[in-house]
């Protein structure tokens, strides 16, 4: 019964180690897994091909301004349902900033959906919000 126990155990730690190992082969240990979430300082460094902000963030993460398939981003100020920018944390503004603004003027740039953003900075940001933090 011991045996028994005891091989059972050993071919259950081999199987972990075996899918451990490939699992941790598959991708180079050099490659960056880009956060959907987040446009990080390196990205931004690598892509800085844009004109302005607003074109460098749709470039690299397009989704962040479609919902259901259909593009909803609105550069008029006010508009119901537009998502909204805080520039390092501060209070919110409309997103037609980012069209005055430089690739080169951003460090990371950080995706909140609804839920997150009306967390964040109540029913004024109940659509989504784009928080960018700036060089300094």
């Amino acid at each position: 019964m011991y045996i028994r126990t005891a091989l059972l155990v050993l071919a259950y730690a081999s199987s972990l180690c075996l899918s451990g190992c490939a699992t941790s082969s598959a991708r180079p240990a050099n490659a960056a897994v880009a956060n959907p979430l987040v446009i990080s300082e390196e990205e931004l460094d690598a892509a800085n091909q844009e004109n302005n902000a607003y074109e460098q963030i749709r470039r690299l993460r397009p989704g962040w301004f479609a919902v259901r398939g259909a593009v909803t981003f609105s550069l008029r100020r006010g508009a119901p349902g537009a998502m909204r920018l805080s520039v390092d944390g501060g209070a919110l503004q409309a997103l037609d900033l980012l069209t005055q603004m430089r690739p080169s003027e951003m460090k990371a740039v950080h995706f909140l959906d609804a839920t997150e953003a009306t967390q964040r900075f109540g029913t004024s940001a109940a659509s989504s919000a784009v928080i960018l933090v700036e060089r300094r």
